[in-house]
C-alpha cells in the first residue's frame, strides 16, 4: 500500500495512514481468497483493467471498484454505492408492486366476468326452473361451467404464487374432517 486518500480511509473507516508500506493482505487478512482478492491478482497478473461491484467484508457497504495495473502494481478506486444499490432496491420493489397491482386488477375482472356468469345464471335458472326445466338445466350447465373456469384460474394464480407446477390431485374432503355440501333453495 503506497497512497490512501482520505475518501478512502473514509469509506473504509480507517483512522489512520499506519497501513502505507504494509502489503494489503498483511493489513486486511480476512480479504484473501475472497472476490476483491480475485479480482486483485487477477488484474495484476493479466495486466487487464477490471471492475467490480461487491459488498465488502471490511465494511458494511457495496463498493464499485476500478482496478488500473501499472508498473508497480495495481492501483485500486473505489466508491461506495451503498445507498445507490439500496434506492435502486427501492425502486425495483416499488415497480414490481406496481405490476402486481396491474396484474391483480386485471385477474379480479375476469373473475369478477366469470362470477357474473355463474350467479346470473343461478337466478335465471331459479327463473325458469318451473316454467321451462330444460333451459334451467341449460343455464345451470353454464354456471357450473364459469364456475370451474373461475375454479381453475384460482388454482394456476395460486400455483404461480408458489411457483410450483400446477398438478391437481384429488382428495375427500369428508376424510379431512370438513363437510362438505351445497344448499339450494327453489
Amino acid at each position: 500500500i503506497t497512497y490512501v486518500n482520505a475518501s478512502a480511509m473514509r469509506i473504509l473507516s480507517i483512522e489512520n495512514v499506519d497501513i502505507l508500506g504494509h502489503i494489503v493482505w498483511e493489513v486486511f487478512p480476512q480479504l484473501i481468497g475472497g472476490e476483491f482478492h480475485r479480482a486483485l491478482t487477477e488484474t495484476q497478473r493479466s495486466g487487464v483493467a477490471s471492475r467490480l461491484e461487491y459488498k465488502s467484508i471490511l465494511v458494511d457497504k457495496w463498493l464499485d471498484v476500478s482496478l488500473t495495473p501499472s508498473a508497480t502494481g495495481v492501483t485500486v478506486f473505489f466508491r461506495d454505492v451503498t445507498e445507490v444499490r439500496h434506492l435502486s432496491q427501492q425502486l425495483s420493489q416499488s415497480q414490481r408492486l406496481e405490476a402486481i397491482g396491474q396484474l391483480t386488477g386485471g385477474i379480479a375482472h375476469d373473475f369478477n366476468n366469470m362470477l357474473a356468469v355463474v350467479l346470473g345464471g343461478i337466478e335465471l335458472a331459479k327463473r325458469r326452473l318451473r316454467s321451462d326445466p330444460d333451459k334451467a338445466d341449460q343455464l345451470l350447465d353454464n354456471a357450473r361451467e364459469g364456475a370451474t373456469r373461475a375454479a381453475t384460474l384460482t388454482a394456476r394464480l395460486l400455483a404461480f404464487a408458489r411457483n410450483q407446477p400446477l398438478a391437481p390431485t384429488s382428495l375427500d374432503a369428508n376424510k379431512l374432517g370438513y363437510q362438505v355440501g351445497v344448499r339450494i333453495n327453489i
